[in-house]
């Protein structure tokens, strides 16, 4: 996950229900509309090829619920992690902690398109299961 070091005022974008100093973050990877199915992701992937996972759910959703992307991030959404009903979920890659975050755009190949910010779930990896590797 990287900084962005403007701010949404410095941008010259404000979005209804975001501080207009946010920060924000570009962050790549699998993003899902539920807390529920961000576990799912994590549970039947190894964490390094999530892609088979990713179209099960969505085929069993009968829609898109989840997707890979690079997108911008106000600041986390929840910070209180120990509300969450997942504190931590493991696979064979390692722990993961899920995390409701609020996006507010995607990175394209000819720029950052803005939307409506929107609540989605995603999961930032804690451990390693490779002994004697920390992260």
């Amino acid at each position: 996950m990287r900084l962005l070091t403007s701010t949404m005022a410095a941008l010259g974008f404000l979005y209804t229900g975001v501080a207009a100093d946010s920060k924000l973050y570009a962050i790549e990877g699998v993003f899902c509309n539920t807390l529920e199915h961000i576990v799912q992701v994590i549970r039947t992937s190894d964490g390094v090829d999530t892609s088979a996972a990713i179209k099960t759910i969505n085929a069993e959703a009968g829609k898109k619920v989840c997707g890979f992307a690079k997108f911008l991030s106000a600041e986390a959404v929840r910070k209180d992690m120990a509300t969450y009903p997942y504190q931590e979920v493991a696979n064979s890659f390692g722990s993961w902690q899920p995390l409701e975050v609020l996006i507010v755009g995607v990175v394209t190949r000819v720029g950052i398109v803005h939307f409506r910010p929107r609540r989605a779930y995603m999961a930032f990896l804690k451990k390693l299961a490779i002994p004697g590797i920390n992260i």
